[in-house]
């Protein structure tokens, strides 16, 4: 396994999903049933478990691509978002679903359970 492209990988997982929710932020509170007041000050440990859960993600697909003999950027877009689309977001929607969360929360993250994974399998490819 390559470290390097592993972290760099779920660096940009990580910066994918500064973006979209710095633009999603309004809509994700409202779905998530949150107000400004509800949220606390900035947690570096959340943003470090946030990181070290792309980099458990990027080590996967960097095994997976590896065992596939996935080594280009569009089969890693490819594969990311296989794996975006096809596992992470319907594992997501289910567990959303019976714990009766709107269907634009799911919409939301899982958007970016896909873009997360696509960005991750995009890297990863091109490191390949």
């Amino acid at each position: 396994m390559d470290i390097i492209s592993i972290v760099v990988a779920a660096a940009g997982a990580f910066v994918f999903g500064a973006v979209w929710y710095t633009v999603m932020n309004e809509k994700w509170m409202a779905a998530a049933g949150l107000e400004s007041a509800d949220l606390e000050p900035m947690n570096y440990a959340k943003f470090a478990l946030a990181f070290v859960a792309a980099i458990l993600a990027s080590g996967m697909m960097e095994h997976l691509f590896v065992s596939s003999g996935i080594g280009s950027w569009h089969a890693g877009l490819i594969g990311g978002l296989g794996i975006g689309l096809f596992l992470a977001a319907p594992w997501m929607v289910v567990n959303y679903a019976f714990s009766k969360r709107p269907v634009s929360l799911m919409v939301i993250d899982g958007t970016y359970s896909v873009g997360g994974c696509a960005v991750i399998g995009l890297i990863l490819g091109i490191f390949g």
